[in-house]
């Protein structure tokens, strides 16, 4: 059977934004596999991947951090928005 009830139309990255915060937890071994698996290409610097992903995560319509992330205490590990997305998706 085949669901496309909840099928949107954007960017593929967004594929990747619920199992990288639900599943990896911010393991960068796990983040790494799901991404290099899945075929992501890299444009453009880590950096710039992670701000991009986390720009999609926040303004995605179901975005809630308390429930979607799965990293004990992020909220005080993270002073910024680019210390939250290297946390979310710490690249090797």
């Amino acid at each position: 059977m085949i669901d496309f009830g909840d099928t949107m139309i954007g960017v593929a990255d967004y594929d990747l934004i619920g199992p990288s915060t639900f599943l990896c937890a911010g393991d960068p071994e796990l983040v790494t596999s799901l991404f290099k698996g899945y075929g992501f290409q890299f444009e453009g610097s880590k950096e710039t991947t992670q701000r991009r992903l986390l720009l999609l995560l926040l303004l995605h319509r179901y975005s809630d951090l308390n429930s979607q992330l799965r990293i004990d205490n992020w909220a005080s590990k993270a002073r910024d928005f680019d210390q939250l997305a290297s946390l979310i998706w710490p690249f090797q």
